[in-house]
């Protein structure tokens, strides 16, 4: 059975999550859902279609990563993937995890796990996360 992603970010961070999704497929993992191939819109149609397959690429994955500092929707896509008791990795790109902004409570509860360093750490987590998670379904 393949691992499945979902990265939450915003379109600032747009090359690094291509980048990461590309690293992490190369692993052999599968992203449910790419939302790097959406321009910008505020057509109130494609915001619903893109939300709906946000959502549902978020409830399709067995791990979510979350890049800070994200865009409008990236605390609306955690808040689902801990709704759907997924695994969560929050990643600061900038590292700045003792601002008083990044205290939020819900970086802190279970299943919540922040990864702090180089982004090789947060890669090498989420390959064990995924390793364990195949394990787990072989049993």
């Amino acid at each position: 059975m393949t691992t499945t992603f979902y990265i939450g970010s915003g379109f600032q961070n747009i090359e690094t999550v291509r980048k990461l999704a590309g690293t992490l497929m190369h692993e052999g993992l599968r992203q449910t859902y790419d939302w790097t191939q959406n321009d910008k819109t505020t057509d109130e149609e494609q915001l619903c279609a893109i939300g709906e397959a946000e959502v549902r690429g978020i409830k399709d994955a067995d791990i979510i990563v979350i890049l800070l500092p994200g865009g409008k929707g990236t605390h609306t896509e955690l808040g689902i993937a801990i709704a759907e008791e997924k695994k969560v990795f929050l990643y600061a790109m900038d590292n700045k995890w003792s601002d008083e902004e990044r205290k939020v409570t819900f970086y802190y509860i279970n299943g919540v796990t922040i990864i702090k360093g180089e982004m090789q750490r947060l890669i090498t987590a989420v390959k064990e996360t995924a390793e364990g998670y195949r394990l787990s379904c072989q049993v």
